[in-house]
């Protein structure tokens, strides 16, 4: 008997020991992760951070031969729309628009962030649905995103306002020095800002 009750303290103490690292475990990794979407800043989901290779394995398309260079952030301006929604969902478009003199080159993935009035980070997720294929913007022409979202909230969020209001969403197109921003008119984005975004394309969308 004694030695049974010995076996059954000792198996005790090691689900306890084990319990309480598992715990130390999963809070350091929720810690520790920059992009945490309760925190402000971008998650990607299916390319690296801003459009480059990363984890998720999608990056940019190659510039090809006679392709024009890649199109610059200086050298470009940008648009956001609400085309329409219902059920809870929301759709729109960011024209992004080349304002130099000459063609410049485009590819996705096109990353998102988007900002409240004041600048301070929303939590943005972006899911990517396709790198597409690299298309040439001449000038004055247009490409164009098309981006879906919910209004409904998701986990862990409670109420309406589900996010804080964006005022600004930066654009971030692969190879091209840093974002361009433009105004954000949806107010809040749920589900921690989850978006979906399309491949550039030279074709305007329909509403």
């Amino acid at each position: 008997m004694t030695r049974l009750v010995r076996t059954a303290t000792a198996l005790i103490a090691v689900g306890i020991l084990t319990a309480g690292c598992g715990s130390r475990g999963d809070q350091s990794a929720w810690t520790n992760s920059p992009a945490s979407p309760s925190s402000g800043g971008t998650v990607v989901e299916g390319s690296g951070t801003n459009g480059e290779p990363g984890e998720g394995g999608m990056g940019p398309a190659p510039l090809r031969p006679g392709d024009p260079p890649n199109c610059r952030a200086d050298a470009l301006r940008a648009a956001f729309a609400v085309t329409g929604g219902g059920m809870g969902k929301r759709f729109g478009t960011i024209q992004i628009t080349n304002r130099s003199t000459a063609p410049c080159s485009l590819s996705g993935p096109v990353n998102l962030a988007l900002a409240e009035a004041s600048g301070r980070p929303v939590p943005s997720r972006v899911q990517h649905r396709a790198r597409g294929e690299r298309i040439t913007v001449p000038p004055g022409a247009s490409a164009w995103l098309v981006l879906s979202w919910t209004v409904i909230p998701g986990e862990g969020e409670s109420g309406m306002p589900c996010q804080p209001a964006a005022a600004s969403v930066a654009i971030t197109v692969p190879d091209a020095g840093g974002p361009v921003t433009t105004t954000f008119t949806a107010g809040p984005v749920c589900n921690q800002g989850a978006m979906s975004v399309a491949a550039p394309t030279l074709t305007r969308p329909t509403a």
